[in-house]
């Protein structure tokens, strides 16, 4: 396990939406990493037991679904709160799906920077700006 804290884990394939990413929540004092390979992120998810993780829905390699199916087979729910991220349109009977499988949010893509904010805010408590 490694004894490293991690706030955040965003896992995207596109690492221009992950660095957007990043800079949205770049003057809070969170530990986020990105990864655009899934199958890389799991295992450092596995290890890491962040406190949040965002994943895109098509990647390649492992894709969102699987990845969730790998998470509740490695109790990641025990430690972890998953959202999904995804452009897809999804329909009411697919969210719902997906949420039965572990995700407790899914977010649209694009996001406003203080949608995203409000949202991470929602699952790990009041942001603290970084210390100068």
């Amino acid at each position: 396990m490694s004894k490293q804290h991690v706030d955040l884990v965003i896992v995207d394939d596109d690492p221009i939406i992950g660095k957007v990413l990043m800079r949205m929540l770049e003057g809070f004092d969170l530990n986020i990493h990105f990864y655009e390979d899934s199958t890389e992120a799991l295992s450092r998810i596995v290890e890491d037991r962040p406190r949040l993780v965002v994943l895109d829905y098509n990647m390649p390699g492992l894709d969102g679904h699987q990845l969730i199916v790998k998470f509740s087979e490695r109790l990641i729910f025990q430690t972890t709160s998953v959202m999904l991220f995804t452009a897809e349109k999804l329909s009411e009977m697919d969210k719902i799906k997906l949420m039965t499988l572990g995700f407790e949010k899914i977010i649209a893509k694009p996001i406003e920077k203080e949608d995203f904010i409000d949202i991470i805010q929602e699952n790990l408590g009041k942001l603290s700006l970084k210390s100068a």
